[in-house]
């Protein structure tokens, strides 16, 4: 079963098309849609005429999940409502031979057999990427003709790739994020720098990046396989830091597993959707300062358990109890202050955790 979930400011017309590509080439699917408060009235309607689509308006979540102690902890006007799309997916039996493909309502369909292209379960070939040691690889250099990075890619790691390559490697996958053309997902500094235009996918074959290999993926056309949807929790209150901090902590537990991280197709258009740079500069840029420290940590983490919810369940105390961040906000404008507190990361984790033990009985 495919599970898709998206969240929407806007009537999601593109989950037409991505519908019409789901029954064409026979696949079970039901697709989840968080609204917020800022969705249209109308929503509404224009989902319920599409076949297995589930609209979720806010007096639809709080009937949902009111009761769970993790409502009160979601923000409205916030990305983080597509958590309550997650839970409705758990609700209705989500399990390890299925997948969770998370959109954004600007993400265009552009490929065929969109699903059939992003379910590589249970193994992928193609080339691999790892190190002995914590090292970062920019998948993005072999699609694109510009050098461009995945927002919520290091600052301080952005050189040419060095690892080796092994080529026609057979990986088990946790996650394969898929790309994105016309306007690619990079991070807020960039855009205010400007970027050149219209973004082409050049490339067929995955990068796939195994052990101590670094990389951010976001919630755009993202696939989670064999189980590691548990890990797709977008915690509130560190800006836009949410999915990238979130990927950070599913790379770490594939790599204690054995799992990879697949880049490349299915590819989609993102149609932008109208953003403030400036306001994204600035709910981004604690993020960047964190990164290195973020992943060292989690890379130096001893983490014992064998199975994911173990491990993100060690992964969510070892941040409550160890993770020492130094203060970026303190005594700074009130915008900051009340966008970014790294601490609410394990509480809103212990929530998540909390909220699957109780969906699950």
């Amino acid at each position: 079963m495919n599970y898709i979930v998206t969240t929407t400011i806007n009537i999601p017309v593109l989950l037409k098309d991505y519908v019409n590509d789901f029954n064409e080439f026979g696949h079970d699917y039901l697709v989840v849609v968080a609204g917020d408060l800022k969705s249209p009235p109308e929503t509404r309607d224009f989902c319920s005429k599409l076949k297995n689509v589930v609209y979720l308006d806010v007096d639809d979540q709080k009937g949902l999940f009111g009761s769970l102690a993790i409502y009160d902890h979601i923000p409205f006007n916030s990305v983080q409502r597509r958590n309550f799309g997650y839970l409705y997916c758990v609700r209705e039996g989500i399990g390890k031979d299925d997948i969770l493909v998370t959109i954004d309502d600007d993400n265009f369909l552009k490929d065929k057999d969109y699903l059939g292209r992003h379910n590589k379960n249970p193994f992928l070939t193609g080339s691999m990427f790892e190190s002995g040691r914590t090292a970062w690889f920019n998948p993005l250099e072999l699609f694109y003709d510009e050098l461009i990075f995945h927002r919520g890619y290091t600052f301080f790691e952005r050189g040419k790739n060095t690892l080796p390559e092994i080529k026609n490697s057979k990986s088990l996958i946790a996650v394969n994020a898929g790309l994105w053309e016309k306007n690619p997902d990079v991070d807020a500094l960039t855009r205010f720098k400007g970027l050149s235009g219209d973004y082409k996918v050049k490339r067929e074959e995955p990068v796939i990046l195994g052990r101590n290999a670094w990389c951010s993926f976001n919630s755009q056309n993202t696939a989670y396989l064999n189980d590691f949807w548990i890990t797709a929790f977008l915690c509130p209150y560190i800006g836009r830091y949410d999915d990238i901090f979130s990927s950070y902590i599913t790379k770490r537990i594939a790599d204690k597993l054995g799992y990879c991280v697949s880049y490349g197709q299915p590819v989609v258009v993102q149609e932008r959707n109208v953003h403030n740079i400036y306001n994204d500069v600035m709910l981004e840029i604690h993020g960047m300062s964190l990164t290195d420290n973020f992943v060292g940590f989690l890379s130096e983490l001893n983490i014992k358990s064998s199975d994911i919810a173990g491990c993100y369940s060690e992964i969510m105390e070892g941040l409550r109890r160890d993770f020492v961040p130094y203060s970026f906000d303190k005594g700074g404008h009130p915008f900051a202050r009340t966008k970014w507190d790294i601490s609410e990361m394990p509480k809103g984790m212990a929530l998540w955790l909390d909220a699957l033990e109780k969906l699950k009985r």
